[in-house]
Protein backbone atom coordinates (compact mmCIF):
# COMPACT_ATOMS: atom_id res chain seq x y z
CA UNK A 1 0.00 0.00 0.00
CA UNK A 2 1.36 3.58 -1.01
CA UNK A 3 0.93 6.25 0.92
CA UNK A 4 1.66 10.06 1.01
CA UNK A 5 2.83 11.51 4.88
CA UNK A 6 2.31 15.10 3.90
CA UNK A 7 0.02 17.73 6.01
CA UNK A 8 -0.82 19.86 2.98
CA UNK A 9 -2.86 18.38 -0.54
CA UNK A 10 -0.11 16.95 -2.29
CA UNK A 11 1.71 18.82 -5.64
CA UNK A 12 1.24 17.44 -8.60
CA UNK A 13 2.01 19.13 -11.41
CA UNK A 14 0.48 18.94 -14.70
CA UNK A 15 2.29 18.83 -18.12
CA UNK A 16 -0.47 17.64 -20.59
CA UNK A 17 -2.07 20.23 -23.11
CA UNK A 18 -4.79 21.99 -22.31
CA UNK A 19 -7.40 21.62 -22.47
CA UNK A 20 -6.82 19.80 -19.25
CA UNK A 21 -10.69 19.01 -17.94
CA UNK A 22 -10.77 15.40 -17.07
CA UNK A 23 -7.37 15.75 -14.88
CA UNK A 24 -9.46 18.69 -12.86
CA UNK A 25 -12.82 16.75 -12.84
CA UNK A 26 -10.70 13.59 -11.66
CA UNK A 27 -8.16 15.23 -9.22
CA UNK A 28 -9.94 18.29 -7.89
CA UNK A 29 -9.92 19.06 -3.81
CA UNK A 30 -7.60 15.85 -3.61
CA UNK A 31 -4.46 17.52 -4.84
CA UNK A 32 -2.54 21.04 -5.55
CA UNK A 33 -2.92 20.35 -9.49
CA UNK A 34 -0.31 23.08 -11.24
CA UNK A 35 -0.56 22.72 -15.25
CA UNK A 36 2.74 23.39 -16.28
CA UNK A 37 2.47 22.86 -20.49
CA UNK A 38 4.56 22.98 -22.42
CA UNK A 39 6.56 20.59 -21.38
CA UNK A 40 10.51 21.31 -21.55
CA UNK A 41 13.61 19.49 -19.47
CA UNK A 42 14.49 23.09 -17.90
CA UNK A 43 10.17 23.81 -17.20
CA UNK A 44 10.31 20.50 -15.09
CA UNK A 45 13.28 21.10 -13.12
CA UNK A 46 12.09 24.63 -12.06
CA UNK A 47 8.33 23.76 -11.76
CA UNK A 48 8.22 19.95 -10.86
CA UNK A 49 11.36 20.36 -7.79
CA UNK A 50 8.64 20.05 -4.97
CA UNK A 51 5.95 17.61 -6.50
CA UNK A 52 4.89 14.59 -5.10
CA UNK A 53 3.95 13.59 -8.69
CA UNK A 54 3.93 14.43 -12.37
CA UNK A 55 1.62 14.15 -14.89
CA UNK A 56 2.89 13.41 -18.57
CA UNK A 57 2.99 11.71 -22.07
CA UNK A 58 4.94 10.61 -24.87
CA UNK A 59 7.30 12.10 -26.20
CA UNK A 60 8.17 13.88 -23.54
CA UNK A 61 12.00 13.35 -22.09
CA UNK A 62 12.03 12.42 -18.61
CA UNK A 63 15.53 11.90 -18.85
CA UNK A 64 17.76 11.46 -15.43
CA UNK A 65 18.88 14.95 -15.36
CA UNK A 66 15.19 15.97 -14.29
CA UNK A 67 15.04 12.77 -12.06
CA UNK A 68 17.52 13.68 -9.73
CA UNK A 69 15.86 17.01 -9.65
CA UNK A 70 12.87 16.27 -7.92
CA UNK A 71 13.53 16.93 -4.16
CA UNK A 72 9.84 15.11 -3.23
CA UNK A 73 8.70 12.88 -6.05
CA UNK A 74 7.39 9.21 -5.04
CA UNK A 75 5.22 8.74 -8.06
CA UNK A 76 5.78 9.84 -12.28
CA UNK A 77 2.85 8.81 -14.59
CA UNK A 78 2.99 8.83 -18.76
CA UNK A 79 -0.32 8.75 -20.05
CA UNK A 80 0.88 6.66 -22.80
CA UNK A 81 1.25 3.46 -23.31
CA UNK A 82 5.03 3.39 -24.50
CA UNK A 83 7.38 4.67 -21.62
CA UNK A 84 10.61 4.47 -23.45
CA UNK A 85 10.42 8.77 -22.75
CA UNK A 86 11.30 8.07 -19.06
CA UNK A 87 14.12 6.88 -17.44
CA UNK A 88 13.25 3.96 -15.71
CA UNK A 89 16.41 3.17 -14.27
CA UNK A 90 17.26 6.52 -13.20
CA UNK A 91 13.53 6.70 -11.18
CA UNK A 92 14.10 3.16 -9.88
CA UNK A 93 17.13 4.11 -8.32
CA UNK A 94 15.56 7.64 -6.42
CA UNK A 95 12.45 5.60 -4.81
CA UNK A 96 10.37 6.96 -7.72
CA UNK A 97 7.66 4.61 -9.09
CA UNK A 98 6.54 5.15 -12.44
CA UNK A 99 3.21 4.28 -14.51
CA UNK A 100 1.58 4.20 -18.00
CA UNK A 101 -1.88 3.49 -19.31
CA UNK A 102 -1.23 0.68 -21.43
CA UNK A 103 -4.83 -0.48 -21.92
CA UNK A 104 -6.07 2.77 -23.26
CA UNK A 105 -5.70 2.71 -27.20
CA UNK A 106 -5.33 -1.27 -27.50
CA UNK A 107 -8.32 -1.34 -30.22
CA UNK A 108 -6.76 2.19 -31.68
CA UNK A 109 -3.18 0.76 -32.64
CA UNK A 110 -4.68 -2.76 -33.83
CA UNK A 111 -7.23 -0.85 -36.13
CA UNK A 112 -4.15 1.11 -37.73
CA UNK A 113 -2.07 -1.78 -37.49
CA UNK A 114 -4.92 -3.71 -40.19
CA UNK A 115 -5.66 -0.47 -42.12
CA UNK A 116 -1.92 -0.06 -42.90
CA UNK A 117 -2.19 -3.79 -44.06
CA UNK A 118 -4.92 -3.44 -46.15
CA UNK A 119 -3.45 -0.47 -48.05
CA UNK A 120 -0.10 -2.71 -48.67
CA UNK A 121 -2.33 -4.97 -50.25
CA UNK A 122 -4.41 -3.31 -51.98
CA UNK A 123 -1.97 -0.86 -53.25
CA UNK A 124 -4.04 1.89 -51.95
CA UNK A 125 -2.12 4.69 -51.81
CA UNK A 126 -0.14 3.95 -55.22
CA UNK A 127 -3.23 3.98 -57.01
CA UNK A 128 -4.87 6.96 -55.13
CA UNK A 129 -1.31 9.00 -56.10
CA UNK A 130 -1.93 7.90 -60.09
CA UNK A 131 -5.54 8.45 -60.28
CA UNK A 132 -5.35 12.04 -59.21
CA UNK A 133 -3.00 12.68 -62.05
CA UNK A 134 -5.60 11.83 -64.03
CA UNK A 135 -4.84 8.22 -64.78
CA UNK A 136 -8.39 6.03 -64.38
CA UNK A 137 -6.51 2.61 -65.27
CA UNK A 138 -6.31 -0.59 -62.91
CA UNK A 139 -3.62 -2.25 -64.92
CA UNK A 140 -0.51 -1.66 -62.29
CA UNK A 141 3.35 -3.05 -62.49
CA UNK A 142 1.81 -5.13 -59.85
CA UNK A 143 -1.37 -7.01 -58.60
CA UNK A 144 -3.51 -6.17 -55.48
CA UNK A 145 -2.79 -8.72 -52.95
CA UNK A 146 -5.45 -11.21 -51.46
CA UNK A 147 -5.06 -11.48 -47.66
CA UNK A 148 -7.29 -14.61 -47.36
CA UNK A 149 -5.25 -17.25 -47.24
CA UNK A 150 -1.80 -15.21 -46.56
CA UNK A 151 0.20 -15.29 -43.27
CA UNK A 152 0.44 -12.43 -40.21
CA UNK A 153 3.60 -12.88 -38.27
CA UNK A 154 3.27 -10.93 -35.23
CA UNK A 155 6.30 -9.49 -33.11
CA UNK A 156 4.87 -9.33 -29.74
CA UNK A 157 1.51 -10.68 -28.65
CA UNK A 158 -0.02 -8.60 -25.96
CA UNK A 159 -2.86 -6.30 -25.86
CA UNK A 160 -2.86 -5.12 -28.66
CA UNK A 161 -1.28 -7.94 -30.81
CA UNK A 162 -3.99 -10.38 -29.39
CA UNK A 163 -6.56 -8.21 -30.89
CA UNK A 164 -4.62 -7.71 -34.74
CA UNK A 165 -4.20 -11.27 -34.44
CA UNK A 166 -8.26 -11.84 -34.52
CA UNK A 167 -8.96 -9.23 -37.00
CA UNK A 168 -6.53 -10.31 -39.30
CA UNK A 169 -8.23 -14.55 -38.65
CA UNK A 170 -11.62 -12.66 -39.33
CA UNK A 171 -9.93 -11.45 -43.01
CA UNK A 172 -8.96 -15.33 -43.20
CA UNK A 173 -5.09 -15.14 -42.40
CA UNK A 174 -2.69 -17.52 -40.73
CA UNK A 175 -1.38 -16.19 -37.73
CA UNK A 176 2.04 -16.71 -36.56
CA UNK A 177 3.71 -14.77 -33.32
CA UNK A 178 6.94 -14.88 -31.89
CA UNK A 179 6.70 -13.38 -27.94
CA UNK A 180 9.66 -15.14 -25.73
CA UNK A 181 7.11 -13.21 -22.78
CA UNK A 182 3.42 -15.29 -23.87
CA UNK A 183 2.97 -19.11 -22.96
CA UNK A 184 2.03 -21.72 -25.70
CA UNK A 185 -1.41 -22.01 -23.83
CA UNK A 186 -1.84 -18.21 -23.97
CA UNK A 187 -1.42 -18.55 -28.19
CA UNK A 188 -3.22 -21.67 -28.52
CA UNK A 189 -6.60 -19.82 -27.48
CA UNK A 190 -5.93 -17.32 -29.70
CA UNK A 191 -6.01 -19.91 -32.21
CA UNK A 192 -1.94 -18.52 -32.83
CA UNK A 193 0.90 -20.73 -33.77
CA UNK A 194 3.68 -19.42 -31.38
CA UNK A 195 6.86 -19.60 -33.07
CA UNK A 196 10.81 -18.45 -32.91
CA UNK A 197 11.26 -14.83 -34.49
CA UNK A 198 13.22 -16.52 -37.57
CA UNK A 199 10.40 -18.27 -38.33
CA UNK A 200 8.22 -15.21 -38.41
CA UNK A 201 10.60 -13.60 -40.52
CA UNK A 202 11.02 -16.55 -42.60
CA UNK A 203 7.31 -17.60 -43.54
CA UNK A 204 5.37 -14.38 -43.07
CA UNK A 205 3.81 -12.45 -46.36
CA UNK A 206 3.10 -9.66 -43.83
CA UNK A 207 5.39 -8.89 -40.41
CA UNK A 208 3.51 -6.35 -37.19
CA UNK A 209 5.58 -4.70 -34.86
CA UNK A 210 3.94 -4.76 -31.39
CA UNK A 211 6.27 -4.76 -28.69
CA UNK A 212 7.48 -2.07 -26.32
CA UNK A 213 11.15 -0.05 -26.75
CA UNK A 214 13.76 -1.31 -24.11
CA UNK A 215 17.15 -2.40 -23.70
CA UNK A 216 16.00 -5.72 -24.85
CA UNK A 217 14.08 -4.60 -28.27
CA UNK A 218 16.11 -1.80 -29.62
CA UNK A 219 17.19 -2.58 -32.96
CA UNK A 220 16.08 -6.07 -33.01
CA UNK A 221 15.21 -5.41 -37.18
CA UNK A 222 17.95 -4.83 -38.65
CA UNK A 223 19.74 -6.18 -41.88
CA UNK A 224 20.77 -9.69 -40.68
CA UNK A 225 16.14 -10.08 -39.95
CA UNK A 226 15.39 -8.05 -43.25
CA UNK A 227 17.72 -10.56 -45.24
CA UNK A 228 15.60 -13.73 -43.67
CA UNK A 229 12.21 -11.55 -44.78
CA UNK A 230 10.78 -13.25 -48.70
CA UNK A 231 11.03 -10.80 -50.96
CA UNK A 232 7.45 -10.83 -51.52
CA UNK A 233 6.84 -9.40 -47.44
CA UNK A 234 5.89 -6.32 -46.17
CA UNK A 235 6.64 -5.08 -42.74
CA UNK A 236 4.66 -2.98 -40.77
CA UNK A 237 5.47 -0.70 -37.29
CA UNK A 238 3.46 1.33 -35.20
CA UNK A 239 5.00 0.84 -32.04
CA UNK A 240 8.44 2.91 -31.69
CA UNK A 241 10.49 3.14 -34.96
CA UNK A 242 13.86 2.24 -32.70
CA UNK A 243 12.68 -1.42 -33.12
CA UNK A 244 13.82 -1.31 -36.66
CA UNK A 245 17.56 -0.32 -37.80
CA UNK A 246 16.02 2.39 -40.58
CA UNK A 247 19.00 2.78 -42.46
CA UNK A 248 19.03 -1.19 -42.81
CA UNK A 249 15.28 -1.04 -43.83
CA UNK A 250 16.15 2.02 -46.11
CA UNK A 251 18.48 -0.23 -47.99
CA UNK A 252 16.22 -3.31 -47.97
CA UNK A 253 13.35 -1.29 -49.45
CA UNK A 254 15.59 0.55 -52.15
CA UNK A 255 16.68 -2.82 -53.40
CA UNK A 256 13.41 -4.41 -53.15
CA UNK A 257 14.38 -6.95 -50.41
CA UNK A 258 11.25 -6.97 -49.44
CA UNK A 259 8.19 -5.41 -50.99
CA UNK A 260 7.31 -2.78 -48.11
CA UNK A 261 6.51 -1.12 -45.51
CA UNK A 262 3.96 0.66 -43.86
CA UNK A 263 5.42 2.85 -40.67
CA UNK A 264 3.16 4.81 -38.16
CA UNK A 265 6.75 5.94 -36.42
CA UNK A 266 10.31 7.05 -38.26
CA UNK A 267 13.21 7.69 -36.65
CA UNK A 268 13.17 11.83 -36.56
CA UNK A 269 9.53 12.72 -36.29
CA UNK A 270 8.68 15.61 -34.53
CA UNK A 271 5.44 16.88 -33.03
CA UNK A 272 4.18 20.14 -35.26
CA UNK A 273 7.14 20.15 -37.04
CA UNK A 274 8.52 19.97 -41.06
CA UNK A 275 10.94 17.15 -41.20
CA UNK A 276 12.79 14.89 -43.76
CA UNK A 277 13.29 11.19 -44.07
CA UNK A 278 15.17 9.28 -46.94
CA UNK A 279 11.79 6.71 -46.55
CA UNK A 280 9.54 9.86 -48.04
CA UNK A 281 11.07 9.36 -51.41
CA UNK A 282 10.61 5.60 -51.34
CA UNK A 283 7.36 4.51 -53.10
CA UNK A 284 6.72 0.62 -51.61
CA UNK A 285 6.19 2.45 -48.30
CA UNK A 286 3.11 4.05 -46.49
CA UNK A 287 3.94 6.44 -43.41
CA UNK A 288 1.64 7.95 -41.11
CA UNK A 289 2.30 10.70 -38.66
CA UNK A 290 2.39 8.62 -34.94
CA UNK A 291 -1.64 8.89 -35.12
CA UNK A 292 -2.34 4.48 -34.25
CA UNK A 293 -3.18 5.75 -30.78
CA UNK A 294 -5.40 8.57 -32.40
CA UNK A 295 -9.42 8.20 -32.54
CA UNK A 296 -12.06 10.58 -31.05
CA UNK A 297 -12.19 9.68 -27.51
CA UNK A 298 -8.81 8.59 -27.28
CA UNK A 299 -6.65 11.42 -25.89
CA UNK A 300 -9.08 12.11 -23.72
CA UNK A 301 -9.03 7.80 -21.90
CA UNK A 302 -5.34 8.90 -21.51
CA UNK A 303 -5.66 11.77 -19.74
CA UNK A 304 -8.47 9.88 -17.71
CA UNK A 305 -6.13 6.87 -16.96
CA UNK A 306 -3.23 8.95 -15.90
CA UNK A 307 -5.26 11.22 -13.28
CA UNK A 308 -6.79 8.16 -11.98
CA UNK A 309 -3.59 6.68 -10.96
CA UNK A 310 -2.29 9.56 -9.70
CA UNK A 311 -6.09 9.75 -7.71
CA UNK A 312 -5.17 6.08 -6.55
CA UNK A 313 -1.66 6.96 -5.37
CA UNK A 314 -3.39 9.91 -3.11
CA UNK A 315 -5.83 7.88 -1.43
CA UNK A 316 -3.20 5.15 -0.79
CA UNK A 317 -4.68 2.65 -2.96
CA UNK A 318 -2.86 -0.11 -5.07
CA UNK A 319 -1.65 1.43 -8.32
CA UNK A 320 -2.87 -0.29 -11.79
CA UNK A 321 0.21 -0.47 -13.87
CA UNK A 322 3.19 0.07 -12.48
CA UNK A 323 6.77 -0.41 -14.67
CA UNK A 324 9.27 -0.64 -12.06
CA UNK A 325 8.57 -2.45 -9.44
Amino acid sequence: MIKTVINLKPIVVDFLPPPNTVEFEILDGLVELNLAHPYSEERAKSLAKDAQAILVWYPMKVTSEVIESLKNCKLIVNASTGFDNIDIRAASEKGILVCNVPDYCSTEVAEHTIALMMALARRIVWFDKRTRKGVWDYRAPFSPILLKGKTLGLIGIGRIGSIVASIAQALGMKVLAYDPYVSSDVTKKLAVELVSLEDVLNHSDFISLHVPLTYETKGMIGKKELEMMKRSSFIINTARAELIDEEALIEALKKNRIAGAALDVISNEQEGSIIKNALFELENVIITPHIAFLSENSEKEARKRGALEIKRFVLGEPLAHIINL
